[in-house]
């Protein structure tokens, strides 16, 4: 049973560092292949900074002129979603013989409900006499060559039972539109999006539907010579083109996507870590307490003549054989984890990810690290074993358990506040780098380490406290649980750790969950004058390619007699926020707007100026900044600041400064006309709408309603509640892989506690052979037991819920210094929760034990050496 329970850990710590690193590999891989896939032969794209914005329409013929280009091929890119039915799949019914012609019954005759189905669709609209750059092969029908035709990827139309000559029904930027699918294709790499499809159609007819007159968004290019010839060549490009639009290869646009997620996947690592560090205190602790129990066994085996170093190798050599073990079971389940973990990265995070890839480095890793921590966890036991004395054959435990030393509190102190500095430079930093995530993982370790060397002080107070409910209940078994949880404080506060860490996680990871939803909440009922938001379905910016809003919308909802105000809102995530000249800043959103319209629907506060000067300001060109970007740049109102996007490069002033924790205080506020005409973009991604008064509101939002489910399924009418509940949903499923990940550390600590208790068991089976010959019956043993898993469980939620608390507060503090507003808010619902969980963790913990020591027969017990 040690033996298992000990591997148990082990298993998890392996599954969990090869589920993270499967999941790492294979999203790089994805982004790997979409690149390999889409740019094919291209040697060049030139495009908006990570293809943000519009290139002018000149800037295909200018390339076309660059010397040394073979060809240029301009295209524009959008992402439909497909509504159901299809025309070959639900007709409308046929009017009745009876009715006349022209005439239908009430009730028939009506198209079914429309709704957006399946994943979405990216498109790309491209001239039909252009060269073809992606590497495809159309697999049936033929490519598009006018009007509305459109060729889609094989995978993507068999997922959704569409055929070649079918006429499908799509919501595009500028409304629904029905289509005829004239071809299929299938790309070479075999690429896999995570189930979202790809699809290409005449340029003319993609221009109307995409809501893009002039410009284009990419233009690859071939050039006639080597690499040689291709850097040359960008070298004009970069000389000649707008300062915004950047020239790159294939490679060097899918490094910028490897760039984008390495926080999230320091982010893994960091939980990955948490996760084995939990499986390294289950070894420790297990090899510490087998020790303590083979102690005769070792001074035997020292009398008869076995030196320190035979001990100590005899120890490592049965951590390394379960280390070999786990490592083996480790694998197959991390496996199942990383194909779990893919599916919630899919589902529901909404980032592409294809299929598992396997890599054999993710593989090394696991085993190393199995291995390597088992061998590890079992130095200090090992080294402890080796130090036993003959004597000690005689003496048994006796005199083994001492009191620890005040340097040993002093110590942990020192280490919890060094972590909780590491975790405030997590928090605080611009950018999370390899040496930031480190300090910070490591500051975690060290506070998680630090509560492990003070914890045996508090113990036995603790101890103290939760078990009196206890002995008030359960009189004899609560006494004998209490003194068996404060006989080792040392090996308690140990168990009680491993709990802590996975508990302290959900606490710290709720904090800053928490507190950003709560300061989000909090900006809404503040500065949100608006009665409703109409946006794409699953809108997020910064998330990727966003579906957009039909220009003639605005329009149509201005007309109804309720609306007051109908204003538009478009947002584009750039990679790198205008700010200083030659300064690189963080990446944030640009948001756009026309003031006039806006302002009657915004009163988010303004500093360095009055809202009114602001506004006006905006209509002269000029621009505000969040707080966090003008803290990160030094930028002040009436400073001139660069703006540089693939349309064109404008210079002008900081109208004022917005408090906002919108995207971290990263944002730069415009005029639409500014955003058009430096960046190219010109559809609209909100809708933002006031009622003429407080009564016509339920009228406008109906009205509303009726006109976006009849033309626009793709599109929904959000209150200021239902969007506030929007927002928090994606913080959620931001949230969900780490919460997903933090789970196995918390099962991970759930077999520490058996563990413990199933050795605390052996080692009192003399005992409870004398409480069973005294006459305690099974259910009292039991019930002791149980009741000292229940307090240990105890302690490590409320040690969770303090240092989960703690860590929470430091990151969030390092956050709140670039993201002024942020205010910790500590998730009492979440503490709840923890305190809970502990219990019940607890009471499932000491079932296996409880059983064993209840089974115990009496005669052997009290014979037990």
């Amino acid at each position: 049973m040690r033996a298992v329970l000990t591997a148990a850990g082990i298993v998890l710590g392996v599954a969990m560092i090869l589920g993270v690193l499967l999941l790492s590999a294979t999203i790089q891989r994805t982004f790997s292949d979409l690149f390999d896939s889409v740019y094919g032969r291209a040697d060049l794209v030139v495009s908006g900074s990570q293809s943000s914005g519009t290139l002018r329409a000149e800037t295909l013929n200018e390339v076309r002129r660059t010397e040394g280009v073979e060809e240029a091929v301009g295209n524009v890119q959008a992402r439909f979603n497909l509504i159901e039915p299809t025309d070959r799949e639900q007709a409308a019914p046929q009017p009745a013989p009876d009715v006349p012609p022209g005439a239908v019954p009430p009730g028939e005759g009506k198209p079914p409900a429309a709704e957006v189905t399946g994943e979405p669709l990216n498109v790309v609209g491209q001239s039909s006499e252009a060269a073809d750059f992606a590497d495809t092969e159309t697999v049936a029908g033929r490519n598009p060559a006018r009007g509305r035709e459109i060729e889609l990827q094989q995978s993507w139309a068999e997922a959704n039972k569409i055929e070649v000559g079918d006429r499908i029904r799509l919501a595009t930027p500028s409304g629904t539109s029905r289509l005829d699918v004239v071809g299929l294709f299938a790309f070479t790499t075999g690429l896999d999006f995570g189930g979202e499809g790809f699809a290409t159609m005449p340029l003319s007819a993609a221009r109307k539907l995409m809501d893009k007159p002039r410009g284009y968004d990419e233009i690859q290019l071939t050039a006639g010579g080597g690499e040689e010839t291709i850097a040359e060549i960008r070298q004009r490009l970069e000389r000649g083109l707008e300062r915004g639009a950047k020239v790159n290869t294939p490679d060097q646009k899918a490094d910028e996507i490897e760039s984008q997620l390495q926080a999230f996947n320091v982010i893994l690592y960091f939980f990955a870590a948490m996760a084995l560090f939990v499986g390294g205190f289950l070894i420790f602790n297990a090899f510490n307490m087998t020790v303590l129990q083979r102690i005769r066994e070792i001074g035997m085996l020292r009398t008869l003549g076995a030196t320190r170093a035979m001990i100590v190798r005899s120890v490592l050599t049965e951590a390394a054989l379960l280390g070999i073990a786990g490592t083996v079971i480790g694998i197959g389940l991390g496996i199942a984890l990383a194909t779990g973990l893919i599916a919630i990265t899919r589902d529901v995070a909404n980032v592409p990810v294809g299929e598992l890839r396997f890599v054999w480095w993710a593989l090394a890793a696991a085993v190393v690290t199995g291995v390597g921590t088992s061998v590890v966890g079992a130095l200090w036991p090992a080294r402890r074993a080796g130090r036993t004395s003959p004597i000690r054959a005689v003496l048994g435990t006796e005199g083994l358990r001492s009191r620890p030393r005040p340097r040993r509190a002093v110590i942990g102190v020192a280490l919890i506040v060094t972590g909780l500095g590491g975790a405030f430079w997590l928090g605080a930093a611009d950018e999370t780098t390899p040496l930031v995530a480190a300090a910070g993982m490591f500051g975690t370790i060290a506070i998680f380490f630090g509560i492990a060397m003070a914890s045996p002080f508090v113990i036995a107070p603790m101890v103290r406290v939760l078990s009196w409910p206890l002995r008030r209940l359960f009189g004899v078994e609560g006494r004998l649980a209490a003194d068996a949880a404060r006989s080792d404080p040392g090996r308690t506060a140990a168990t009680a750790t491993g709990l802590m860490i996975g508990l302290a996680l959900v606490v710290a990871v709720n904090s800053i969950g928490a507190s950003f939803l709560s300061s989000i909440e909090e900006e809404f009922d503040r500065s949100f004058a608006r009665d409703l938001t109409v946006q794409p379905r699953g809108f997020s910016p910064g998330s990727g390619p966003q579906q957009t809003i039909d220009r003639d919308l605005r329009g149509k909802l201005a007309r109804i007699e309720e609306a007051a105000v109908v204003a538009r809102e478009r947002f584009l995530f750039v990679p790198n926020l205008p700010g200083p000249k030659g300064k690189r800043n963080s990446d944030g959103l640009l948001f756009a707007f026309d003031p006039e319209q806006y302002e009657p629907v915004d009163q988010t506060d303004v500093t360095g100026a009055s809202r009114e000067q602001a506004f006006e300001r905006l209509e002269r060109g000029q621009v505000t900044i969040g707080q966090g970007h003008a803290d990160e740049t030094g930028l002040e109102v009436g400073d001139r600041i660069e703006l540089d996007g693939p349309s064109g490069s404008r210079r002008t002033r900081v109208a004022g400064i917005v408090e906002t924790v919108v995207f971290g205080g990263q944002t730069i506020g415009m005029s639409l006309e500014t955003l058009r005409d430096v960046w190219g973009v010109s559809s609209d991604s909100e809708l933002a709408l006031k009622a003429t008064s407080e009564d016509a509101r339920p009228t406008l939002e109906r009205k509303v309603e009726r006109i976006v489910d009849r033309d626009y399924p793709n599109l929904t009418v959000l209150s200021n509640e239902e969007l506030k509940a929007d927002v928090e949903q994606q913080v959620s499923q931001q949230f969900a892989i780490f919460y997903a990940i933090v789970a196995v550390a918390v099962f991970a600590s759930l077999f520490g506690i058996v563990n413990t208790l199933s050795m605390s068991v052996i080692e009192r089976t003399r005992e409870i052979g004398v409480l069973r010959a005294l006459g305690a019956s099974r259910w009292q043993v039991r019930r002791q037991v149980a009741d000292e898993s229940l307090v240990i469980g105890l302690i490590g939620a409320l040690l969770g819920i303090v240092v989960g608390a703690g860590l929470g507060w430091a990151l969030l503090t390092g956050l709140a210094a670039g993201i002024p507003g942020v205010v910790y808010k500590p998730p009492i619902s979440t503490m709840a929760f923890v305190a809970l969980a502990g219990m019940i963790l607890g009471l499932i913990a000491s079932v296996l034990p409880a059983r064993r020591a209840a089974r115990l027969d009496v005669i052997r017990a009290l014979s037990y050496e």
